[in-house]
């Protein structure tokens, strides 16, 4: 099953032609979860067997770097430097 994330917020691949979707950063898997941030803004929480997206929040930045996963929940960074904490409900 394939997910796309939005838009880019900010272009930076040269081989894509019409600003078109992009990750930069690499998943991390956590259980069954993969947790990542895409350049659209927003970072994403999918189930790793389905595919299914579990939970999205937009930071209005875009997500250049791979999440950094503790015992509480992670941490991600955007571009614009915040760093930013998510704890599962």
């Amino acid at each position: 099953m394939q997910r796309n994330s939005g838009s880019l917020i900010f272009y930076t691949p040269s081989y894509f032609q019409n600003q078109e979707q992009s990750l930069e950063s690499s998943p991390v898997l956590v259980n069954d979860q993969l947790i990542f941030g895409a350049m659209d803004g927003k970072v994403y929480v999918i189930d790793a067997d389905s595919g299914k997206l579990l939970w999205k929040n937009s930071l209005g930045t875009p997500v250049m770097t791979s999440p950094a996963v503790s015992p509480e929940g992670f941490y991600i960074c955007d571009f614009a430097g915040n760093i930013y904490f998510f704890k599962p409900e």
